[in-house]
């Protein structure tokens, strides 16, 4: 697992080098998908933080406080992070995420994470959340739900 900061900075950098940087909003979707998905795949989280449903969707607090002065704004500068090299696997799944999300509109993204039944809406309403309370987003809900969103069907007539 990583600390969210540093898988931050790695799609902040990607943004920069494609030149397709990231707006804090589209960079919590990004998260939260990259999550996810290695949920899905590993079963484990990719990220430290737990990942909250805010009144907007998937939030990871110490993420969002980082990089709220940019507003709406391209975020164009990292915040200081460790060096931790992550391995080949999750490096094959960051390019992955990036591929999918750099050219997806953050408001496309941020309706896919509201979509009914999501690990988003489930988490929002079990905690009766009207407007924000930050509650967390189990990483059991993201795995199944990334699981059988995501990932292909074993085939039933095999």
């Amino acid at each position: 697992m990583f600390d969210a900061i540093y898988i931050a900075n790695y799609f902040i950098n990607l943004g920069i080098l494609n030149d397709a940087p990231l707006s804090p909003m589209k960079l919590q979707k990004v998260l939260y998908f990259a999550n996810g998905m290695n949920l899905a795949l590993t079963g484990k989280p990719l990220i430290r933080e737990d990942v909250e449903a805010w009144q907007y969707g998937p939030v990871v607090e110490s993420v969002y406080h980082k990089f709220k002065e940019w507003g709406s704004r391209p975020i164009t500068k990292p915040q200081p992070s460790g060096n931790i090299e992550p391995d080949k696997m999750t490096l094959d799944l960051l390019s992955a995420v990036w591929n999918i999300t750099k050219n997806i509109d953050p408001i496309k993204l941020s309706n896919w994470t509201h979509l009914k039944d999501s690990p988003w809406d489930q988490a929002f309403k079990t905690a009766g959340c009207k407007t924000n309370c930050n509650a967390p987003i189990s990483n059991e809900l993201m795995k199944r739900y990334f699981s059988e969103t995501f990932l292909p069907k074993p085939n039933a007539a095999q």
